[in-house]
């Protein structure tokens, strides 16, 4: 009898931490479903805050990168519209897609000189600056003098070699919020399949632009033209 008994506690006891642990379990449960439904939501918010106040805008006019690409298409014919891109990096060391990528990154550039850039991400605005170092550090070698035994042929390709980059740091601008903008989509669940397929075009344009349609001679010609301040010329005159 006492054997029986001793078991009956026994198995008491353990139902009895099992419903405690159950319940315990269950409230845990509860608050981390809780919490990741709070914080899914919050992101959701900001994320649809940041497009409808900021990538919105950006986005629209990285839209018209696509659209002209398709009206160039349509007006020359597919066909002809290659010949012609591939023309113009030969002439002048950039493709017409691309250039259409640097004109559009230009203007989006002065845009996010608009708006607060505390809504962009960490990245967009690092290359923003990128854009802006290099900028500054093309417009110092323009107006700068000639270093003692400086050739001045040297100097214009390094500004050169600066254009260079500064086209692909445009790209790298453009790409940037058009990652941002991937990344709002999947955070806010908006299932645009058009403003998606959109989104991978460009970025597999922008990866083909800066990987060969960009010449590394793109930016010769343009240094060529730009009149440098020479002290020692301007001594000798």
């Amino acid at each position: 009898m006492d054997n029986v008994i001793a078991i009956s506690k026994l198995v008491i006891e353990k139902l009895l931490s099992l419903n405690i642990s159950s319940l315990l379990l269950g409230v845990l449960i509860g608050v981390y479903v809780t919490y990741k439904l709070t914080i899914d939501r919050n992101r959701i918010m900001e994320a649809n805050d940041a497009y409808k106040t900021v990538y919105g805008s950006l986005f629209i006019k990285l839209s018209t990168i696509k659209i002209n690409i398709e009206i160039k298409k349509k007006e020359f014919g597919e066909r002809n519209f290659r010949k012609l891109n591939k023309q113009n990096k030969k002439n002048r060391n950039i493709t017409l897609i691309a250039k259409q990528i640097l004109d559009v990154s230009d203007d989006i550039h002065k845009m996010v000189n608009i708006h607060d850039q505390d809504k962009l991400s960490m990245i967009v605005i690092s290359r923003y600056f990128a854009v802006e170092k290099i900028k500054e550090q093309i417009r110092i070698l323009e107006i700068s003098m000639l270093e003692l035994g400086e050739e001045e042929q040297y100097r214009e390709n390094r500004i050169a070699r600066l254009n260079y980059e500064l086209a692909c740091a445009k790209i790298s601008f453009a790409q940037g919020i058009l990652a941002d903008i991937q990344k709002i989509l999947k955070v806010a669940r908006i299932n645009d399949r058009e403003m998606k397929k959109n989104i991978k075009f460009l970025l597999k344009t922008c990866r083909a632009a800066k990987k060969k349609e960009v010449s590394k001679r793109y930016g010769i010609e343009k240094s060529k033209n730009v009149k440098i301040y020479d002290a020692k010329k301007k001594t000798a005159g």
